[in-house]
């Protein structure tokens, strides 16, 4: 249980430096995951965050990386489709 807090207490702390976990790269990365789990283009949705908060290519990577995993998470192994079936 002690680990269990330690580790909470250093990931909120990770979360509060801004140059260790920058707030704007985050939420791109949250905005990117989300609707690209249920849509099927994970492309656009990297481009349109992108261009909108105007970030680089080494800035837009995670964002890619987010958008990626979280469709092939849900639309790339079929869990999305067994689901539609049940």
């Amino acid at each position: 249980m002690n680990i269990f807090i330690i580790k909470i207490a250093n990931c909120l702390r990770l979360i509060d430096d801004p140059e260790t976990l920058p707030l704007l790269l985050s939420v791109g990365c949250f905005m990117a995951g989300i609707p690209a789990c249920i849509c099927p283009i994970p492309f656009t949705i990297v481009l349109m965050i992108t261009f909108s908060f105007q970030l680089g290519a080494y800035q837009a990577t995670p964002i890619f990386v987010a958008a990626i995993s979280s469709h092939l998470t849900t639309c790339g192994c079929g869990l999305l489709l067994k689901l539609l079936r049940l």
